[in-house]
């Protein structure tokens, strides 16, 4: 009686395909944290009646400053890759994809880039190491450089931000 109220609780002890399913996302997930470099420690289990600290207090996002439209036009374009990059991230971290697949990815000619998405998500992804992490290493995959050496700012998605679907196609078509 006492295994079959264990077996009840504990979601890692069912045999049921729901279970085996969860299980093999948690293992994928962590095999993809790290390919990508990102150590995981496993949470600690609260004691049952320890006391909850209160939350920490919210820090105000960081300010943001416009450039100049003449420098954004210089020596920047849409990323290429970025299609391949959401999908990786898709697999590697889901809660990533929904907010970076709405992203407008650029490239700047110094080989840094500038992933644009909605402000609700900039602290999320940006303040997060192992999201950093991840999205650094599927970006250095494509590139065939170190996750070290890439670098990426992540900024609030402006309004001028939607690319031009036909250029997009035509720069496609071109490669």
């Amino acid at each position: 009686a006492e295994l079959a109220l264990t077996k009840m609780c504990e979601a890692k002890l069912e045999n049921t395909p729901e279970a085996l399913l969860l299980r093999i996302e948690q293992l994928e997930a962590a095999v993809s944290r790290l390919k990508f470099g990102v150590a995981e420690a496993a949470p600690a289990k609260p004691a049952e009646n320890a006391p909850v600290a209160p939350p920490a207090p919210a820090t105000p996002a960081p300010e943001v400053k416009a450039q100049p439209k003449e420098e954004e036009a210089c020596g920047e374009s849409l990323y290429a890759d970025w299609r391949r990059v959401v999908g990786s991230i898709e697999s590697a971290k889901p809660s990533m994809y929904s907010p970076l697949s709405k992203a407008v990815a650029i490239k700047r000619a110094d080989g840094s880039f500038i992933i644009r998405i909605d402000p609700f998500f900039v602290k999320i992804i940006s303040e997060n190491k192992e999201n950093m992490a991840i999205l650094k290493g599927i970006i250095a995959e494509g590139e065939g450089i170190s996750p070290a050496d890439v670098r990426v700012s992540i900024e609030p998605k402006r309004s001028g931000d939607v690319p031009n679907l036909a250029d997009e196609l035509e720069r496609a078509i071109r490669s």
